[in-house]
């Protein structure tokens, strides 16, 4: 039976996984194998590892000696790395650190703007297992919804990875210089482009935000949620972190683009609207700082996201989530994708890697 299970392996499986036990060695007697080709899954006892690994030659392995990890072998035949199979996983012992978006991943795009029931008893299971929950988002703190911030995340990484928070403190802030950020809004004026300047406690707002303008929806949504009152990009106290700008029909969109591209990373949302976040930050740079913070180990790291500017922590992190709901860009790179937010799309994929 033993020399069919290796066969088996030797011919058809593309995709190994080995976990490592809570150990941090790669003990025969603590691994555990866990195989997968296309809609097959099965699992081999530790005493047939050796005959695996002699049988599977030539294979590459990466892992982490210091703490729990994963170990990815892959044959010599064709793999595609960026994709696992869709099979639910074992239960995950250790503690993971759980990055999410907001928008369209833990809060609803509709009107109601709330986060589904499903998704809070999921977030509060997984912090019962000893797991850490943060909030990953391009918002600025002073932009997050109150009751989100009330909701016990262990930490926020806010406006693209430029403020960290961890428990409650500080840990990182990046700002713009004053006179920076006021370099900056003059020249978007000069362009004619319609401007949220966004800073760690406050927002500063440059165009039209009236009835029927493009700045309406964000004036009033923000207006209701910041702690301080928005106020115009004119005022003397202006200080940001980043900013996200709207093109008008009069906006002068190519100069912007070669003035602004050497400062900042310009994320589209659209064809009319950029987010500018300073250059070597992003939502992946945030987790990076927590890792080394917490002495945590990248193979320990999840994201879920649904949008453009979650693509760089989806990319970082060893395990993303793409919601269902979420834009083709962020459903093709990730490795595996749930059912939209108001289908359990969280829920579903904290269990799908055995986090609750």
């Amino acid at each position: 039976m033993r020399k069919q299970v290796i066969d088996f392996l030797r011919k058809s499986v593309t995709y190994v996984v080995i976990k490592l036990g809570d150990c941090g060695t790669p003990d025969l007697e603590n691994l555990v194998v866990q195989y997968r080709q296309y809609h097959k899954q099965g699992a081999l006892e530790p005493p047939v590892l050796s005959e695996v690994f002699s049988s599977l030659a030539p294979l590459r392995a990466t892992s982490s000696a210091s703490v729990p990890a994963v170990i990815c072998l892959y044959c010599t035949t064709d793999v595609i790395k960026n994709r696992v199979s869709q099979f639910p996983r074992g239960v995950r012992t250790g503690m993971a650190l759980l990055f999410f978006d907001i928008d369209g991943t833990l809060l609803t795009l509709d009107d109601k703007h709330e986060m589904p029931e499903s998704t809070k008893h999921a977030l509060y299971k997984a912090r019962e297992n000893g797991h850490k929950i943060f909030i990953n988002t391009g918002r600025v703190k002073t932009a997050i919804d109150r009751h989100l911030l009330d909701f016990g995340f262990d930490g926020l990484v806010c406006g693209c990875g430029t403020y960290i928070e961890y428990r409650g403190e500080t840990i990182f802030h990046h700002t713009l210089l004053g006179e920076k950020c006021a370099e900056y809004a003059g020249m978007l004026r000069e362009l004619k482009l319609h401007t949220i300047f966004e800073g760690k406690e406050r927002l500063f707002i440059e165009g039209d935000h009236g009835p029927g303008s493009f700045m309406e929806y964000i004036y009033n949504y923000f207006s209701e949620n910041a702690e301080y009152p928005i106020e115009d990009a004119s005022h003397p106290e202006l200080c940001f972190d980043k900013f996200t700008t709207a093109r008008l029909p009069d906006s002068d969109w190519e100069a912007f683009q070669k003035q602004f591209a050497a400062d900042f990373n310009l994320i589209s949302h659209g064809e009319h609207v950029v987010e500018a976040v300073p250059l070597n930050f992003s939502k992946a740079t945030g987790i990076s700082f927590l890792i080394d913070y917490l002495g945590s180990s990248l193979s320990d790291c999840y994201a879920f996201g649904d949008s453009i500017n979650d693509m760089e922590m989806l990319r970082y992190v060893p395990h993303s989530v793409g919601m269902g709901n979420g834009v083709n860009e962020v459903l093709q790179i990730v490795e595996y994708c749930t059912t939209d937010i108001l289908e359990d799309g969280i829920s579903n994929a904290l269990k799908h890697y055995g986090l609750i």
